[in-house]
């Protein structure tokens, strides 16, 4: 997991830096996951406020998340802002991503 990961997204920050509100099921998922992935809590405290926004931060593992997960627990943490579309996905209650599942997403992202 490389800071340049989220400093070089495609996504311009200047568009909406404030903008992304986390659903419930969002919320839940980013206190669990910086909990069970310390090295993520350790970059977001090291790239929030000083080169971004927490907000902006969340939106960018959103994304990166939502091609990794299955169809069930993408409509659970998609929002329009995730998926680009204005239509919207449902929510629904936490994710059933496993520990190793979260673990191997890191290491993609990580590389």
């Amino acid at each position: 997991m490389h800071p340049e990961t989220w400093l070089d997204f495609p996504i311009d920050k200047e568009d909406d830096p404030q903008d992304f509100d986390m659903s419930d099921a969002q919320q839940e998922h980013a206190v669990a996951i910086e909990r069970l992935i310390p090295r993520l809590n350790a970059l977001r405290i090291e790239l929030c406020p000083c080169h971004m926004s927490e907000s902006y931060f969340w939106k960018v593992y959103f994304v990166l998340l939502h091609s990794r997960l299955n169809k069930e627990d993408a409509s659970i943490l998609s929002t329009p802002q995730i998926t680009g579309s204005e239509s919207g996905s449902g929510f629904g209650a936490g994710c059933e991503l496993t520990l190793g599942e979260v673990k191997e997403f890191f290491k993609i992202v990580g590389k």
